[in-house]
């Protein structure tokens, strides 16, 4: 699979439009084909702002101030996320 462009804090990244996401005990799933795979809060709390507008960077900003970290480290773990939701297939980069 051609996962397209790079992933870096200045891409916009939107989920695949074959992919379902269910909420369920609590969890949120998000599934491709025959690949399910559960969110934790932090990867629930990235996954919604997956709008195709906002940049990863703006996303490491909204998730420091709601975690109380930097806002560097926010970023490089939003990169590192969505690099590994990529491959999956379960997101793709916009820009």
């Amino acid at each position: 699979m051609d996962a397209g462009p790079p992933l870096t804090e200045k891409s916009v990244v939107r989920r695949s439009t074959d992919i379902r996401v269910r909420k369920f005990r609590g969890s949120l799933l998000v599934a491709r084909a025959d690949s399910t795979l559960e969110l934790d809060e932090v990867a629930e709390f990235v996954f919604k702002r997956l709008d195709g507008a906002t940049t990863v960077r703006q996303i490491g900003e909204l998730l420091s101030t709601e975690y109380d970290v930097s806002a560097d480290e926010a970023t490089a773990d939003s990169v590192e996320l969505l690099s590994e939701l990529l491959a999956c297939g379960m997101v793709t980069v916009a820009v």
